[in-house]
């Protein structure tokens, strides 16, 4: 966290970067991203692009500190994208992005890999060809045809999707770039895009059981050491004052929160 804050740690004019944000995250369908300021306790917002509906989640984090306890005022321009909208010829526009279980036996869970999906990107496609010549170690299918939709039927047509919790009967999952990141998920072990050694992995892995258990292990104990929604409110709160004392105070006041809509705080209570 102060490390990514580092460059602005002589202070932020927040007008002047919001301006540059404006003109050059303008194209709706490839651009989402919203405008928050906290003023007085109160929440204000403009969102920017086609798809904003992820606003709904910095939307109850604010909403939840401000019906809880009292934030500073503050400014804050937030990526609802997958991918980043910041590069390093822009690096100066600070905007923040993001890049519970059932207790199943390890014993219980089925040595397969597994993965359902829907067509958004050619090498989920490859997979499903894996899978068929290998389908003891992989059970692997499309669940919605979008984008190549000519080819459906070459790949198996259409399969039935499959509750979320029921991924987990399964020793291991892949996770897939598509229309989300999958990049998003710390992988705790990696494939090579054209999965050619994905069977030998699988196989590998069969027979590391105790390696993998391991593992398993270890990604659940750092979510309940770092990821539950206490920890994950503290972590906001922390940013939001760091940040809030980096802004110029001028900035804080700036005219165009009042093009903002105020949010009505009628949202969901986060815990």
């Amino acid at each position: 966290m102060i490390k990514d804050l580092a460059p602005w740690s002589n202070g932020v004019k927040f007008a002047e970067k919001l301006a540059k944000a404006e003109k050059l995250f303008a194209n709706p369908g490839a651009h989402a991203w919203c405008h928050y300021v906290i003023k007085d306790n109160r929440i204000y917002r403009k969102c920017y692009g086609q798809h904003v509906g992820f606003s709904m989640f910095w939307d109850s984090v604010l909403g939840w500190f401000t019906r809880h306890t009292n934030l500073p005022d503050l400014e804050i321009m937030v990526n609802l994208g997958d991918w980043p909208l910041i590069k390093e010829k822009n690096s100066d526009i600070p905007m923040f992005s993001w890049c519970g279980s059932q207790d199943t036996q390890w014993e219980e869970k089925e040595e397969k890999m597994f993965w359902k999906g829907r067509d958004s990107r050619r090498e989920r496609l490859d997979l499903i060809k894996i899978s068929r010549k290998h389908p003891e170690l992989i059970n692997a299918s499309i669940t919605n045809w979008f984008f190549f939709r000519d080819e459906m039927e070459e790949y198996g047509g259409r399969s039935s999707p499959v509750p979320f919790f029921s991924f987990f009967n399964y020793k291991y999952q892949l996770n897939i770039d598509g229309t989300v990141a999958a990049y998003r998920l710390k992988q705790k072990y990696l494939l090579r895009t054209n999965y050619s050694v994905v069977q030998d992995q699988i196989l590998w892995a069969k027979a590391n059981d105790d390696k993998v258990l391991e593992i398993s292990r270890n990604a659940q104990q750092f979510v309940l050491d770092n990821l539950l929604p206490h920890q994950v409110l503290c972590y906001h709160a922390h940013l939001l004052n760091l940040w809030a004392g980096l802004l110029r105070k001028s900035s804080v006041y700036s005219s165009h929160k009042f093009a903002m809509l105020e949010l009505e705080l009628t949202l969901t209570a986060f815990i």
